[in-house]
């Protein structure tokens, strides 16, 4: 069943029972998946956020997912601004594929801080937003795990060290409509393909992925370069490079961002 509008509304409709929940647990099991862990009247729930480009979803759960032993830094960060918070209201606007979770909280100076957390339920565009509803202009957006207002595909550097070394310098920086309001923290997986010849003047294509790429970006610069040395993990007979396509996969970030108007 396809995960539109309708069945969106439907379920924000059966989720209203959670408002007036408290909000103590909050985990990623994995990257693509964030559960928060809510108590109400004597009962606990498990609402399970997937932003996975082909199951995106919101359900609650009772199954129970293996965690990592160390929490990622989105799930700290959430964890650290929603814990002990009281869901407030849950609803989306009109048939738009976005649910927005709003959420009262205490901070350290007693006061009450109203936050939301935007559920972006659209395939390969899916997102998690926490915004901050007591930011000084409405138009500021307070932003984590924001994936989309970044541009990584510029390839400034391929370097050959020696016949099995490789030294690639790329960039990530931040998207010309957007300002950064902190230094952004970025993982990512790296996928390089590579056409080459070898001794014998026979072309050959070899494709390598590297993981856990972190990169960050200084708020004062919008823009970072990533040096990466890369060592396949067999010998290649390589003489020239022919052509070279770098693929990234954002597999986190994390930062504050406002939106620039035109």
């Amino acid at each position: 069943m396809a995960f539109d509008g309708i069945v969106t509304k439907a379920i924000v409709t059966e989720l209203q029972e959670l408002v007036g929940s408290k909000i103590d647990k909050v985990h990623e099991p994995d990257k693509n998946t964030i559960v928060l862990g809510l108590y109400s009247q004597g009962k606990n729930y498990a609402l399970n956020i997937c932003i996975d480009a082909h199951n995106c979803r919101l359900n609650l759960t009772t199954h129970n997912k293996l965690n990592p032993l160390v929490a990622p830094n989105f799930c700290m960060l959430l964890r650290k601004h929603l814990i002990g918070g009281k869901i407030s209201g849950i609803f989306m606007q009109g048939l738009e594929r976005i649910v927005n979770i709003e959420i009262e909280t205490i901070n350290e100076f007693n006061e009450i801080e109203n936050k939301t957390l935007i559920l972006e339920l659209m395939g390969k565009h899916s997102n998690i937003i926490l915004k901050n509803q007591n930011d000084i202009n409405d138009n500021d957006l307070t932003l984590y795990n924001f994936k989309k207002y970044l541009n990584y595909e510029k390839l400034y550097k391929f370097e050959t060290k020696s016949e099995n070394e490789f030294e690639l310098i790329s960039s990530l920086e931040v998207d010309e409509n957007y300002e950064p309001l902190s230094d952004i923290k970025v993982n990512a997986e790296i996928t390089v393909h590579l056409s080459y010849l070898d001794s014998n003047g026979d072309i050959n294509y070899f494709s390598f992925l590297e993981k856990e790429i972190e990169y960050t970006i200084p708020q004062d610069s919008r823009q970072t370069f990533g040096k990466l040395s890369l060592k396949p993990s067999f010998n290649l007979d390589f003489k020239g490079l022919l052509s070279l396509s770098v693929e990234y996969q954002l597999t986190e970030v994390y930062g504050f961002f406002k939106e620039i108007k035109q």
